[in-house]
């Protein structure tokens, strides 16, 4: 008898299975080391967003007029060269006069900021009283309260601006519409100091007034003005390095090369102007800041290209996304920019004309001439003879210690005890004479004047070897003699020009260190 066992699925013993055992289900990650989920696209994170609002106050309230305030001014400026270009009047009128009437009413708007903060000062809310006046320094009372009022204000609205919008959002448009407008604030300012260090000098010159001024009688400001205004390509090359990241902040694919270098340039600005006490440390900071931020859309970027060492997709700076608007902004940009170069440069060919008018051409005895030589005339003898002419030696307090000559006619002589006798001079060089008036009133008197060239024993000026430190050696230098009448007696004079180890120039070659 056979037993025929049950088959199929439900015949089947409760075995286990041969294959792998069962796993359990996996721990669950502990919060701390969760990832956060990204947001969805075009969502921001919270503090972005509050961070974004705060930013775009500040830099509308702490900007303003500017850029708008600059452009208007440049096409006004731009429609007055046009016209007197084509030899068209009306274009300086009525076509663009309204810029200039606009830009006017911005100064004016402007100044209700003065008035507002003058009123808190008064309050005795201020940490500083408020002197509203018109001055140099960008650091006064007025501008440290304006900038707090600044910060308080951009701080409020966005905290208010985020409790009223509490869906999450984001601001991508906007974002790249303020990425553009700061670049072009900067822009405008790094053009603004650029050129005026290539047209008129930002330092001045290194003028007889600096050289002769004991150097720890400058101010640590004068001292850095007098640093810079000893080299003229030194300041020209700032100069280009302030213009050239302006050039390139212009457009968005250069924008992040133009950030970098204006950050470079504008951080050895800050360092200048805090180590130095420049009175425009707030300011700079700002443009400072504003560079940096102005590479925040590349932070991805630069952290892959420097540090991990990957590749990164550049970010989109477009402010709008249809061809003929880009090229209608792209037209518009090129317009606004050339309307700018143009007031740029008639305002500073203005004032370089204006500098040069007061200052009056270089005269040919522009310079210190030391004394090396006075005679004076004696009183008269007792018997009434006619009185002769004395050296006067070099302890008497009398004598004349050097002949200063600068711009516009201005000179005087100086005395050893530091006394000095203000004069106006004219030269008339070719006819060996100048004529001198006392700068206190008094009638102009006719020296002679009679100029030449002579050896004089200086200190070695080209040291090739140690032993020739120290030594002196003979150099040609430019002499003077001033023969005249001053307070009624009659004065000659022997002078040689003198030569400061500032104005030795440029050397190629130096085999020892010239520092004296």
């Amino acid at each position: 008898m056979s037993t025929n066992l049950p088959t199929g699925p439900a015949a089947e013993p409760p075995s286990a299975s041969p294959t792998a055992p069962v796993q359990a289900p996996p721990a669950p990650v502990p919060l701390a080391l969760q990832r956060p989920v990204p947001p969805p696209p075009g969502i921001w994170p919270r503090t972005q967003v509050v961070l974004f609002r705060f930013a775009l106050c500040y830099a509308l309230l702490y900007a303003l007029p500017e850029p708008f305030h600059s452009l208007l001014r440049g096409l006004g400026a731009a429609g007055a060269e046009l016209g007197k270009a084509l030899g068209q009047p009306w274009l300086v009128g009525a076509p663009f006069s309204w810029c200039t009437a606009a830009a006017t009413w911005l100064d004016g708007a402007s100044g209700l900021w003065s008035g507002a903060l003058a009123w808190l000062s008064q309050q005795g809310l201020t940490p500083y009283p408020v002197i509203v006046q018109a001055t140099g320094s960008g650091d006064t009372a007025l501008e440290i309260a304006r900038t707090l009022a600044v910060a308080l204000a951009s701080l409020l609205v966005a905290l208010v601006w985020s409790l009223l919008a509490r869906r999450p959002t984001g601001y991508p448009r906007a974002g790249r519409w303020l990425h553009l407008y700061v670049r072009w604030c900067l822009a405008f300012v790094l053009l603004l100091y650029g050129v005026a260090k290539l047209y008129v000098g930002q330092f001045g010159e290194l003028n007889t007034t600096r050289l002769l001024s004991d150097f720890g009688d400058l101010s640590p400001m004068g001292l850095l003005w007098s640093f810079m205004a000893a080299s003229p390509a030194y300041e020209t090359l700032s100069g280009v390095l302030e213009i050239l990241p302006a050039l390139l902040l212009f457009h968005r694919r250069t924008a992040l090369l133009g950030a970098l270098l204006a950050a470079v340039v504008l951080a050895n600005v800050v360092a200048l102007n805090w180590c130095y006490d420049v009175p425009v440390k707030l300011y700079s900071t700002h443009l400072l800041v504003a560079a940096l931020a102005l590479m925040l859309p590349w932070r991805g970027a630069l952290w892959a290209l420097f540090v991990a060492n990957r590749s990164c997709p550049p970010p989109d700076l477009a402010v709008v996304q249809r061809g003929w608007l880009r090229w209608l902004l792209t037209c518009t940009g090129a317009l606004l920019l050339a309307a700018h170069f143009t007031h740029v440069h008639v305002e500073h060919a203005a004032y370089a004309a204006q500098a040069k008018e007061q200052g009056g051409e270089l005269p040919a005895l522009y310079g210190v001439w030391e004394v090396e030589g006075m005679k004076a005339e004696r009183a008269p003898a007792a018997d009434g003879a006619a009185p002769e002419l004395g050296e006067v030696p070099p302890t008497d307090a009398t004598r004349w210690r050097r002949f200063v000559v600068g711009r516009g006619g201005r000179a005087f002589f100086e005395d050893v005890a530091g006394g000095k006798v203000l004069i106006a001079i004219r030269e008339d060089l070719a006819n060996g004479t100048i004529a001198v008036t006392p700068r206190g009133g008094g009638d102009a008197a006719v020296w002679q004047a009679q100029r030449g060239k002579a050896l004089r024993k200086v200190p070695h000026p080209e040291p090739l070897t140690r032993d020739d430190v120290g030594k002196e050696v003979d150099r040609e230098r430019e002499t003077l003699s001033l023969a005249g009448s001053h307070q009624g007696r009659r004065v000659e004079l022997q002078l040689v020009r003198r030569v400061f180890d500032l104005q030795r120039g440029f050397h190629f070659r130096q085999e020892l260190p010239y520092s004296r």
